[in-house]
């Protein structure tokens, strides 16, 4: 079952664009631009069918075509040659929906997140008129968060603002847009529990399918338990297989070989069904047949603790230049005993030498023990520890492709039960009055297992709780960043905020777009090389983007904590790039 609210922008639907080209970096957030085969969402070709058909051609030829020419006469060669970019005129973002709904087997489990998402409001999509820009001017906006499999209710319209939807069954979420509604395109996803045996937080951008994806998380400890999330947003089935790194190398698939996942549909899978006790592991998941999306939820539990859950986002693909955003915003003194660790992964055949450097609110600092060899082919995690106050990126230089993810961790304050005057049954909600509630059926039944009392008519036995936060490595990008994020209501004292980092000296603008409509745009001015900084966002912001012009590019990470009797919450996710933009191609023809 789905259930879904809209949340309209004053300032109308969202205009078409009449910008020009933005330049795209190579690797940049348009790495995957969808390849849809959705009629309703392909815009329709407004170009001279000549030219449109010559385009076409180029992006599968060599360059060059040979035109027919009339009876006596030398046929002429057109020839294509690069010219710039325009902005997208179709995208898509699939989001993972439960994740620990959809394994065979466990069909009595309960979860529930909420799915918001939103068209980028005009102050973000300015770009300069173009004629390859010009010739889309009058196609039509369009815009839905639906879920997959045809599940729920009719798509949420989202032209006119952010809408949401509430996902309670093992089905994912689709974002499709075209026209002038698809640069900028944003979602997001939060999953809360207050109940005994899964309470946890999850924060997670929703991205752009790839045909290649890496995550980085999870673990081999016992309590921890990891689900393998992929979504297909195209019309047809696509087939995924998926490699696992860990401390001791490469690791043995068990089972299938390869998995197929059904056309705008979903597919969950236990990391331990596919490579069994990996510690410390990396995937990496490839499709044929079309782009997915992976992301990998991860749920944490020492008996009867919890230690708290999250769903990670795909890192950059390996580099020798990575940086981290991000992973906490309240530092020691509000989190007493939290460690941070760096999970690095060298996949090729050369080990790795790692130089990490923290970049804080005031430049660059080089850490204690900065320097991290990792083996070839594994995986290994680094313990920062003396870490420099208030937030901070990480800057990560090999001299082979890496790539690599924090994990933010906050143990409990204790293993004693809280009195019952303290943990207040009234603390855990009802079933569905959480929008982004998580749980099982065992939690008000298992006894010790599921922290419930031994007698049903008593107050539940509540423990301390602790939390985990992961953030994946990404690059800096030149075009918009952005995501969408849910209402936080129900997270007990929740505070957001963006942190922005860059590497070299830039401009930054952050937009955001409120539950009521209202676009705000707070300008950072130039941020200096090396440094982060630190952005709260309102409890009304549905969406956030941020851009940057001048130097190398931004990264950028949303982070969300809140806090009740049994310990904090914390949920994080690096900001991907928004589809933004596409390689246009000049056609040129030569007389025979």
């Amino acid at each position: 079952m789905t259930r879904r609210t809209a949340e309209e922008r004053p300032d109308g639907p969202v205009p078409r664009h009449d910008g020009a080209a933005v330049p795209q970096p190579a690797g940049g957030p348009d790495r995957a631009a969808p390849r849809l085969r959705a009629r309703r969402w392909v815009a329709p070709a407004v170009a001279s069918s000549v030219t449109a058909a010559l385009v076409l051609a180029f992006s599968a030829w060599d360059g060059q075509l040979v035109l027919d020419a009339p009876a006596g006469q030398a046929p002429d060669t057109a020839v294509a040659t690069a010219s710039g970019s325009a902005l997208v005129g179709a995208a898509a973002l699939g989001c993972p929906g439960p994740e620990l709904l959809g394994v065979d087997g466990d069909e009595q489990r309960e979860q529930q997140v909420t799915v918001t998402a939103a068209a980028a409001p005009r102050r973000v999509v300015r770009a300069a008129e173009s004629p390859s820009d010009a010739a889309g001017a009058d196609i039509e906006a369009k815009a839905e968060l639906s879920a997959t499999g045809g599940a729920g209710d009719a798509p949420v319209d989202l032209v006119g603002g952010a809408g949401s939807l509430t996902l309670d069954t093992a089905a994912g979420a689709l974002v499709l847009a075209s026209g002038p509604a698809a640069p900028g395109l944003v979602a997001g996803q939060l999953g809360q529990s207050t109940a005994a045996g899964t309470r946890g937080l999850s924060l997670t951008a929703c991205s752009a399918p790839a045909e290649t994806l890496w995550l980085v998380g999870g673990g081999a400890s016992p309590g921890r338990t990891e689900h393998l999330v992929l979504t297909n947003p195209g019309d047809d089935a696509v087939t995924v297989d998926v490699a696992v790194w860990g401390a001791e190398g490469p690791a043995a698939r068990t089972g299938t070989d390869e998995i197929v996942v059904p056309a705008r549909g979903r597919t969950v899978h236990l990391l331990d069904a596919l490579a069994p006790s990996v510690e410390s592991p990396v995937l990496r998941v490839r499709s044929r047949g079309g782009p997915v999306t992976a992301y990998l939820g991860e749920d944490y539990r020492e008996r009867t603790v919890d230690l708290g859950a999250e769903v990670v986002t795909a890192s950059a693909p390996p580099s020798t230049d990575l940086v981290v955003p991000s992973v906490d915003a309240d530092g020691p003194e509000r989190l007493p005993g939290r460690t941070m660790t760096l999970r690095l992964a060298a996949p090729g055949d050369a080990a790795a030498v790692v130089d990490v450097t923290a970049l804080t609110e005031r430049g660059a600092v080089t850490l204690p023990g900065a320097v991290t060899r990792v083996p070839a082919g594994r995986t290994v995690d680094v313990a920062l520890g003396d870490l420099p106050e208030g937030v901070l990126g990480l800057r990560l230089r090999s001299d082979v492709p890496v790539t690599a993810g924090a994990r933010l961790e906050v143990p409990p304050t204790g293993d004693e039960p809280l009195p019952p005057d303290e943990a207040g049954a009234s603390e855990e909600p009802e079933d569905g009055d959480s929008p982004g509630s998580r749980g099982d059926d065992t939690s008000s039944t298992s006894g010790a297992d599921g922290g419930a009392s031994a007698d049903p008519d008593g107050p539940p036995i509540l423990r301390p709780a602790g939390e985990t936060a992961w953030v994946a490595a990404t690059t800096p990008s030149l075009t918009p960043l952005g995501m969408a994020v849910p209402a936080t209501d129900g997270v007990p004292g929740a505070r957001a905020g963006l942190v922005v980092t860059v590497v070299d000296a830039a401009d930054v603008v952050v937009h955001t777009l409120a539950a009521d409509g209202t676009v705000r745009q707070e300008e950072l001015g130039r941020v200096p090389n090396d440094t982060s900084r630190a952005v709260d966002l309102r409890a009304d912001t549905r969406a956030v983007w941020v851009s940057v012009t001048g130097g190398v590019g931004v990264v950028a990470s949303v982070l969300l904590s809140g806090a009740d009797r049994r310990g904090p919450y914390l949920a994080a996710s690096t900001v991907p790039g928004t589809p933004w933009s596409r390689p246009v191609a000049d056609v040129t023809v030569l007389g025979p």
